[in-house]
């Protein structure tokens, strides 16, 4: 069976390191969008993504558990 065709995306390049921590490899910048690169999912398994969220997920707990005082 022939391995299928890499998945391809376009994301912003402020974004590039998140996404290389989650397995993505970079290709080369996105030429038809500004300030965006093209990265590539190469593993067999289902691609992952990295958080929306640039804080931890214990930040938003300590946040509540000070509100709640």
């Amino acid at each position: 069976m022939p391995k299928s065709e890499p998945l391809r995306q376009s994301v912003p390049t402020a974004e590039l390191e998140r996404y290389y921590h989650c397995g993505w490899a970079y290709i080369m910048p996105d030429f038809d969008k500004p300030n965006h690169s093209l990265i590539e999912w190469l593993s067999d398994k289902m691609p992952v993504y990295p958080l929306r969220s640039n804080k931890p997920a214990t930040e938003d707990l300590n946040v509540r558990s000070i509100n709640r005082r």
